[in-house]
C-alpha cells in the first residue's frame, strides 16, 4: 500500500520478508502451542505480541485485496473457504517472531526516521506535492487503520527488515562458483549409441499355468480393484451459471456496433512517401507533378526507389503522423496528394493500392456475443449464486434442493478412483481441477457436507460422497488377460536389461558398438555436440545425464524415462573449454542462485526462532477478532 514497501520491493531482500510475512503459513505452518488465557493478544512469541486488532488489521487488508480481485466485497463465509483467516494468522506469527528478535538484539527506529517515511510516501502528498495531514488521515481510513497503528506497522516492518537484510548481506554466491557452472554447462560431448527394445528380441515363451498363477500370487496386489467413490457434484462457475438466453437481441446488437472492429478488418492502403527538405521544395516538386511529370518521377528526383518510400500496406491507425494517415484515407482509392504538412516536414503521397474495410455481418457474430456477455454477467453473478447456495444448505436443504434453488445442475458419478479414472480405467472427463478435487475426495466422509473447493478466483466445486466401495483382491481369473501381459512385458524388459548389461561388459573388454549392433541386426546412430540438460532426438535426460556421468571413450547403457528400452553408448569425444568467467552464467540465473542461497538462510532463520521463541496462538482471541 505504502511507499516504503513499494521502494523495498524492488529488493529480492524484500521479497523474501514479504514471502516470509504472508506465505509463511505454506512454508513452515503454524506450528507453535495453541493457548488460551493470552488475553486480547492473539499470539506471543518471546517478549512480543500482536494484538487482536494486529490479527483484525492483517485479516482485512487480505480480505479488501481479494475483495478488489473478486470485484466485490467477499462474505466472512467466502472468506473462510479461501482460508484468508489462517494466512492472516500465519502472517502475523511469523511477524511476531522478527519482532521478538529485534526486541533481544535493541533494534529499534528514531521518530524522526518514521517521520521521514510518512513523509515522503506519495500516497500522503496534498495538491502542492508536499505531505499532508488530512489526506494522511483520509488514505488510513479508507484501509480502515489508525494513525498510530500506521506508524507502528511502519516501525515493524522497518525493523524487520533490518534483520532480513543483515540475515542476507553478503550471501550472493561469488563468482567462482559461477565460473564452475559455466565450464560445467560448456562442456560438450559426442557418442553412438544404439536402442534396445522389446520388438528387437525374440518375445517372450508364454508361461504355464503354474508359472503364472506363481507369478500373480508374489504380483497380485497390482490387480487388485481400486476403491471407488460415489460423488455429487456441484460446479459453480460462470460457464455453469451463464444463460445466454437472457442477453436480448438489442443488447447483442449494441455490443456489435461498440466492439465492431473485433470482428473485421479495417481498410488498408498501400502508400508511399515522398519528404521534402522545406516547403519550396515541395511546391517545385508538386508543380513538376501537375505538369508532365508523375510520381515515380518525383521519386528519382529524390534518388529514392519505390520500395525505400513505401509505408507499406497500412490501416489508417498504423500510421503514427495524423496528418499523413488523414491525407492518405482521403484521397478515393489509388492516386497522389498534394503537400501535405506532416510531423517531419512537407510530403507529398502517392496510394497504389487499396484493400476495403471487411466486417463479418451481425448474423454470424450474434451467438459469438450473445454467449460472452453472458459469461461475463455470470462472473458477477457467481458469489451471489454461492451465498444463495450457502444459505440454503443452512436452512436443512439437501444438496440437490440447494443445486435446483440456484438453478446449477448436480452432477452424479457413480464410480471414481483416485488416479480420477471411472471403472473402465480411463479418465473422468471435465473434471475441474482434476488433481485437487480428487484429492479432497478421497479425504472426505462419507454423506457429510464438505467445504467447497475453490477455482483459483474463477469458481467453487461442493461435493459429497454417496457412497464408498472398498478396495478388493481380485482372483487371477478375473484379470487374467491383464495378468499375462503384464507377465510377458515384464519378463521382456528384463531380458532387454540383461541384453544391454551384456553388451556395457563387452564393449568394455574392447568390442565395437557396430559389431555388436551387426550381431542383433541393429543401425548404431550417433550424436554430436551433446549439451548437459538437454535432450537431443532419441536420447532423452536419463540418456543424456549417463553419457555426461563417464570418462571419453567409456562405455555405458541406461534405461529410457519411458522404462520400455534401453540405450547402450559410448563416449567418442568430450570438448571442455580451458576457462569461463562468472558473466558466461545470465544474469537472471545468477539472481536465481543468490536468492536461492539467501532463502535457505532466511528458512533456517525461521525454524531457528520459532525453536527459540515457541510462539503461542490464542485461537479464541484470534475468532473473537474476527467477530466483531
Amino acid at each position: 500500500m505504502l511507499q516504503m514497501l513499494r521502494q523495498a520491493a524492488g529488493t529480492w531482500v524484500a521479497k523474501l520478508l514479504l514471502l516470509l510475512l504472508v506465505a509463511s503459513f505454506a512454508v513452515w505452518g503454524i506450528s507453535g502451542q495453541v493457548s488460551s488465557g493470552l488475553g486480547e493478544k492473539v499470539v506471543v512469541a518471546g517478549d512480543a505480541s500482536a494484538s487482536a486488532v494486529d490479527y483484525r488489521l492483517a485479516y482485512d487488508r487480505q480480505l479488501l485485496a481479494l475483495s478488489r480481485q473478486f470485484g466485490q466485497r467477499l462474505t466472512r463465509e467466502q472468506a473462510r473457504s479461501l482460508g484468508l483467516d489462517n494466512q492472516a494468522l500465519a502472517e502475523l506469527v511469523s511477524g511476531t517472531l522478527l519482532d521478538a528478535q529485534a526486541n533481544d538484539l535493541g533494534l529499534g527506529l528514531s521518530r524522526q526516521r518514521l517521520a521521514q517515511i510518512a513523509g515522503s510516501d506519495p500516497t500522503f502528498r496534498g495538491p502542492d506535492g508536499r505531505f499532508d495531514r488530512n489526506t494522511f488521515n483520509a488514505v488510513l481510513r479508507e484501509v480502515g487503520m489508525r494513525p498510530e497503528d500506521y506508524l507502528r506497522s511502519q516501525a515493524q516492518v522497518a525493523v524487520r527488515q533490518q534483520i532480513v537484510s543483515a540475515l542476507a548481506d553478503g550471501a550472493d554466491v561469488p563468482d567462482a562458483f559461477f565460473s564452475a557452472v559455466a565450464l560445467y554447462r560448456s562442456e560438450r560431448r559426442n557418442a553412438d549409441y544404439l536402442i534396445l527394445t522389446p520388438d528387437a528380441l525374440p518375445e517372450p515363451a508364454a508361461p504355464s499355468d503354474d508359472e503364472l498363477a506363481k507369478w500373480y500370487e508374489e504380483n497380485s496386489t497390482r490387480f487388485d480393484a481400486p476403491e471407488y467413490r460415489d460423488v455429487s457434484l456441484l460446479v459453480l462457475d460462470a460457464k455453469a451459471i451463464a444463460e445466454p438466453d437472457a442477453i436480448s437481441d438489442d443488447e447483442v446488437a449494441a455490443e456489435y456496433e461498440r466492439t465492431k472492429e473485433r470482428y473485421g478488418q479495417s481498410e488498408k492502403r498501400t502508400v508511399q512517401q515522398i519528404l521534402y527538405s522545406d516547403r519550396s521544395a515541395a511546391e517545385a516538386a508538386f508543380a513538376k507533378l501537375q505538369g508532365d511529370g508523375d510520381f515515380d518521377t518525383l521519386l528519382a528526383d529524390a534518388g529514392r526507389t519505390a520500395s525505400q518510400a513505401s509505408l507499406g500496406s497500412v490501416a489508417k491507425a498504423d500510421i503514427s503522423d495524423p496528418a499523413i494517415a488523414e491525407a492518405a484515407f482521403a484521397l478515393n482509392g489509388i492516386g497522389t496528394t498534394g503537400i501535405v504538412e506532416g510531423k517531419f516536414g512537407p510530403a507529398i503521397l502517392r496510394v497504389t493500392e487499396v484493400t476495403p474495410a471487411s466486417v463479418k455481418p451481425y448474423e454470424e457474430v450474434a451467438d459469438e456475443i450473445r454467449g460472452e456477455m453472458a459469461f461475463v454477467r455470470a462472473r458477477n453473478e457467481l458469489l451471489d449464486r454461492y451465498d444463495a447456495y450457502e444459505d440454503a444448505r443452512a436452512a436443512g436443504d439437501t444438496m440437490a434442493e440447494a443445486a435446483a434453488k440456484i438453478g446449477v445442475p448436480l452432477r452424479r458419478i457413480d464410480a471414481i478412483d483416485s488416479e480420477g479414472n471411472g471403472r473402465d480405467g480411463q479418465p473422468i472427463a471435465d473434471l475441474p481441477d482434476a488433481p485437487n478435487l480428487v484429492s479432497s475426495i478421497f479425504t472426505a466422509e462419507e454423506a457429510l457436507e464438505n467445504p467447497a473447493e475453490n477455482l483459483k478466483g474463477d469458481g467453487f466445486v461442493f461435493y459429497e460422497i454417496n457412497a464408498i466401495t472398498p478396495t478388493r483382491p481380485r482372483p487371477l481369473e478375473e484379470v487374467r488377460d491383464d495378468a499375462l501381459a503384464a507377465y510377458q512385458s515384464e519378463k521382456a524388459q528384463t531380458a532387454v536389461a540383461d541384453l544391454a548389461n551384456a553388451m556395457q561388459q563387452r564393449l568394455q573388454e574392447g568390442e565395437t558398438l557396430a559389431a555388436l549392433a551387426d550381431e542383433l541386426g541393429l543401425a548404431t546412430q550417433t550424436a554430436t555436440d551433446l549439451k548437459r540438460e538437454a535432450e537431443n532426438g532419441a536420447l532423452d535426460a536419463n540418456a543424456i545425464e549417463a553419457i555426461f556421468s563417464i570418462p571419453a571413450d567409456a562405455a555405458g547403457q541406461v534405461q529410457t524415462a519411458n522404462g520400455r528400452s534401453h540405450i547402450v553408448f559410448r563416449v567418442t569425444n568430450v570438448t571442455r573449454p580451458l576457462a569461463s568467467s562468472a558473466e558466461a552464467v545470465p544474469a537472471n540465473e545468477r539472481e536465481a542462485f543468490d536468492r536461492a542461497v539467501a532463502d535457505d538462510l532466511l528458512r533456517q532463520l525461521v525454524d531457528r526462532l520459532e525453536a527459540i521463541y515457541r510462539p503461542q496462538i490464542d485461537q479464541g482471541a484470534a475468532q473473537r477478532a474476527l467477530s466483531y
